[in-house]
């Protein structure tokens, strides 16, 4: 009668620590979910939806995307700088570059209009990541907009861009250094 009883006590034991230690996991599970939900949820609507927004505002019927203007990026750098703890790596140099190609276009004085990315690079990857941060979320997304193969043709024009971004700043050096 013993043997049953302190059986039955070291099961019973046994199951209450389990049934905790399950509980516990996934009660954290849960909360970290949770957490990067509404984390994720910030990000669309504080960063992400007011620059696609903004991108859209100079896209016409039969033209298409032919890069932002000045008053656009500039309403793009202030988003990015309110939010900047929500805004990723990429994007971030991303909004890095197009700043310098205009510092470089403001060393030019005789250019009337300024259109800046006119590569693609900052509406792609916002494109994409909204639309990727919709499907995470959840909510309706483009599902054109997230295939493999689309991401990687992305990836090959940063890299062939970066590549000749090389290229044109070495032949500048040279070109500096002749005059």
């Amino acid at each position: 009668m013993d043997d049953i009883k302190s059986f039955t006590l070291v099961v019973s034991t046994g199951g209450v620590i389990i049934t905790a230690i399950l509980t516990h996991f996934f009660t954290v599970k849960r909360e970290k979910f949770s957490k990067v939900f509404e984390y994720k949820l910030k990000i669309l609507k504080d960063v992400y939806t007011p620059i696609y927004r903004i991108i859209l505002e100079d896209v016409h019927p039969f033209d298409g995307y032919e890069g932002i203007s000045i008053k656009q990026f500039e309403k793009i750098e202030k988003i990015i700088q309110e939010n900047l703890e929500l805004v990723d790596p990429q994007l971030e140099s991303i909004i890095w570059i197009l700043k310098e190609e205009l510092y470089a276009l403001y060393s030019h004085p005789n250019i009337d209009y300024v259109t800046l990315d006119e590569d693609r690079r900052l509406v792609d990857y916002v494109d994409f990541q909204y639309n990727y941060i919709r499907k995470q979320l959840g909510l309706p997304y483009d599902s054109g907009k997230i295939t493999f193969v689309e991401r990687l043709e992305i990836f090959k024009q940063r890299y062939k861009s970066k590549k000749n971004s090389k290229k044109a700043k070495s032949i500048i050096r040279k070109q500096k250094k002749v005059i």
